[in-house]
This record gives C-alpha cells, sequence and structure tokens, in this order.
C-alpha cells in the first residue's frame, strides 16, 4: 500500500515471520508472553493486524485467562476486530508458524529492531524536510533534533517499571521457592555466614565488587 512506503518508494523495515513467530509462540506458551512485554510493545509491530492481536493477548493476560485460539477469537470478537485481523484461520495459521516458544525472545528482538529502525526513518526524515526551512533559530532546532533522537534510543533500553502484577507473580515465585529449600542461602554462598544470612547469597544479575583499603593485603 502506498502509505505503507516511506520515501523513495521502499518498504519500511519489517519483518512480517517474525511477528507471526511472536503472536504464535504466545499462544503455544501463554507465559511466554512475561518475556515478550519486555521488549515489545503494541506499537512495535508493524501490521496492524499484528497489533490488535497482540493488544488481545495483553488483555487476556491482565485478567488471567488463557489465551488460545477459542479465547483470543472471542476476545477479538467481543472488540469486532477478528474480521480486521484475518478471523480465526489467520489465528491458526499463527500457531503453526512456530513449533514451541524457545527462541520467541529472539523473535520479539527482531520485531523491536525493526520498529526502532522505522522511528529513525521517520524521525530522520522530519529532520530533512524541516532543514530545508527558514527555522531561525538554529541551534532550538538543533536542539529538537537531538531530542527526538535520544527519544529513539531510549526506547531501545529496557524498561525500568513493570506493572505491580509481574512484580508480585516473580516475588510469590521466589517465596515458594525459599519455602521449598528450606534454607535461607538461595544463591552463591560467600562463605561468610552472617553476610550470607542477609543477602541469600550471590544472586544472578548481582555486581559484586570486593575492595579493601590501601595497605591492608
Amino acid at each position: 500500500m502506498a502509505e505503507d512506503r516511506l520515501s523513495g518508494h521502499k518498504l519500511p523495515p519489517q519483518n512480517i515471520e517474525a511477528e507471526q513467530s511472536v503472536l504464535g509462540g504466545v499462544l503455544i506458551e501463554n507465559q511466554a508472553l512475561d518475556k515478550v512485554l519486555e521488549i515489545l510493545t503494541p506499537e512495535d509491530f508493524y501490521r496492524d493486524a499484528h497489533r490488535k492481536i497482540f493488544e488481545a493477548l495483553m488483555n487476556l493476560s491482565e485478567r488471567d485467562e488463557p489465551a488460545d485460539l477459542i479465547t483470543l477469537t472471542n476476545e477479538l470478537k467481543k472488540r469486532d476486530g477478528l474480521d480486521a485481523v484475518g478471523g480465526a484461520s489467520y489465528i491458526a495459521s499463527l500457531i503453526d508458524m512456530v513449533p514451541t516458544a524457545a527462541n520467541i525472545e529472539y523473535y520479539a528482538r527482531i520485531v523491536k529492531e525493526k520498529a526502532l529502525l522505522r522511528r529513525l526513518i521517520g524521525t530522520a526524515t522530519q529532520i530533512v524536510t524541516e532543514s530545508y526551512e527558514d527555522r531561525g533559530d538554529v541551534e532550538a532546532f538543533l536542539d529538537e533534533a537531538e531530542r527526538a533522537i535520544f527519544e529513539i534510543t531510549e526506547n531501545k533500553i529496557r524498561p525500568s517499571f513493570y506493572p505491580i502484577r509481574e512484580v508480585v507473580k516473580q516475588s510469590f515465585k521466589t517465596i515458594e521457592r525459599l519455602y521449598e529449600k528450606k534454607e535461607y542461602v538461595t544463591g552463591i554462598p560467600s562463605g561468610f555466614r552472617e553476610h550470607d544470612r542477609l543477602t541469600a547469597g550471590f544472586q544472578p544479575s548481582d555486581l559484586i565488587i570486593v575492595a579493601g583499603r590501601p595497605g591492608m593485603g
């Protein structure tokens, strides 16, 4: 479609197969949505149909309802969006796209990269267009251009805030693991009992710095 093309009559960066694999992976393994949400937002999908399907999957997850062919189809029907995404047959085809959700994070990152490139092209095109205009205050224009590019670079960073539902879910998993293990050390013991009692040992993603005063050996 003409509106899908950028300057020079080229299609914007996109990977439809990766988008389909992400959606199909979530339908195969609902828990995989948590991993995907750390990387993608609905706006990252190139196809509008895929955005609608992803939003419907998010809605089902927020209500703690399973996501499968039946429930997803029903969710889209309630929003009068089933025909717009290609009907139940298209949703069924998404499940056939991938045999497992094992690589879903890899597919999600491909989708994210393409979305960032589209935003970069759009922003760069706007900067070029406005550069031909008599802006007057060039310094202010440069600041605006820099800010627009910075917003794109910020978007590639993992979000610092997560839905409270995800935080609570992860906390309950940690509590259950502690209860089952019956030990206060859940990570790698440091060898110092008091330290391990306070920290539960060295945990994944911990930044450990071992330091001492000069001359202390």
